[in-house]
């Protein structure tokens, strides 16, 4: 029962009674030998006895006891290769990436664990401040310092981003100026004491720099995934989706909203001078699209050529990560002093 006790501390003690054995022989001790060390806590408060050594004879008897001070949930579950927190949380920039691409992509290149080991959000856009969230999700859970290092109490969860090619994102100067910004939120939650030392600070920053991840698909989603014929293709069946009369849709108007500075696919059906009456929703146009790039991606499995597919690229790091995910607590650094 030694492996178990940690996680059998913290729960309901009503459940030991479901324990079976040698295992409830062992529980039945340990109640026993906790009801004498309350006695004796009791004696020690009023002074009539001296206070228990915790380290007696080189024993922890913290560590031993049915309380559940000094226990840590995400530590005593890291034990068995379990966290409720995620390996891997990824945000695409928009609900179509996210409801109609990434999942899928996800399933075809062999990932079991979305929803689990993977959660995959929403910006709902590229504007959207992921700072918050990237705070909140990622920042280590910093524990015990001890002669070599600091405890992380829980496995650490990696942020995976990935947006159009545009704006903020456009280059890989403005995605480091963004991650920056990101990486900054992170390390102010940090406390003072482990951000001051010299001896951590340095490998803190490495281990922040490394859980968040920005990644671009090289262009505007459609752009970097579909060509010229396909999109107008799609295009035309979204508009009998939709019951739409659609305006003009050229293969060259197509290529001159790729080449532009606003590349956005939407130009097509906006554009006062391709006489359209109303313009199709993008989640129709996914949902047109999403049939060619499954089969792309399918044919690219086959050959081996996946990794020249954006979103298929990213798909397979997020996979990586989550199955190398560190499952126990690690260590950071050498404190100073020590």
């Amino acid at each position: 029962m030694f492996n178990w006790l940690e996680l059998t501390r913290l729960i309901d003690p009503m459940k030991w009674n479901d324990l079976v054995g040698d295992a409830l022989t062992a529980y039945d001790n340990r109640i026993a030998a906790e009801t004498l060390l309350l006695f004796y806590d009791r004696l020690a408060a009023a002074g009539v006895a001296p206070e228990l050594d915790p380290s007696a004879n080189g024993v922890l008897i913290d560590r031993y006891r049915l309380t559940k001070k000094g226990v840590n949930l995400d530590t005593a579950l890291a034990a068995f290769g379990l966290s409720p927190h995620p390996s891997v949380v990824m945000v695409v920039e928009g609900d179509t990436e996210h409801d109609i691409y990434i999942k899928p992509v996800l399933d075809l290149v062999g990932v079991a664990g979305v929803g689990t080991d993977i959660k995959v959000f929403s910006a709902g856009s590229i504007d959207q401040n992921i700072g918050p969230l990237a705070q909140y999700i990622v920042t280590p859970d910093f524990g015990k310092v001890i002669t070599w290092g600091v405890l992380i109490e829980r496995p650490i969860t990696h942020l995976v981003v990935a947006f159009d090619a545009e704006k903020k994102y456009k280059d890989a100067s403005g995605i480091d100026k963004e991650k920056a910004v990101w990486v900054k939120r992170l390390k102010d939650a940090i406390p003072p004491r482990l951000r001051s030392d010299p001896n951590l600070a340095t490998p803190i920053d490495g281990l922040l720099n490394n859980v968040i991840e920005i990644h671009t698909w090289g262009h505007v989603f459609e752009f970097a995934h579909f060509s010229n014929q396909e999109l107008a293709n799609g295009i035309q069946t979204a508009c009998a989706a939709q019951e739409i009369t659609p305006g003009s849709c050229t293969i060259a108007e197509i290529q001159e909203i790729r080449d532009s500075q606003v590349p956005n696919i939407e130009r097509i059906w906006k554009n006062p001078k391709n006489n359209w009456q109303r313009g199709i929703s993008k989640r129709h146009l996914a949902e047109a699209l999403w049939p060619v790039l499954r089969a792309k991606i399918q044919a690219a499995l086959a050959d081996g050529t996946e990794d020249t597919i954006p979103i298929v690229r990213v798909a397979k790091h997020v996979k990586d990560l989550a199955r190398q995910a560190q499952q126990f607590p690690v260590i950071v650094g050498t404190p100073s002093g020590s």
